[in-house]
């Protein structure tokens, strides 16, 4: 499961999801980032949590992350 927070866009991206969004309303609402996605993907069954962890990569705006799964 994710546990640290990130900041500025998200990206999420498989063959049947393009999600993006900033989850910086969601900090700001004092959500966790798991039940951001859980609200926000509708295939939330599909996601890979430690395949998500281990594809993070930083974009070159060091408060951007972008982050993808197969």
């Amino acid at each position: 499961m994710i546990k640290h927070p990130l900041t500025n866009w998200l990206v999420f991206s498989n063959s049947k999801l393009a999600y993006r969004h900033s989850i910086t309303d969601v900090l700001q609402r004092n959500e966790s980032l798991e039940v951001f996605i859980k609200e926000n993907i509708r295939s939330i069954e599909e996601i890979n949590w430690q395949q998500i962890e281990d594809s993070i990569q930083w974009a070159e705006h060091p408060n951007q992350s972008i982050i993808t799964f197969q």
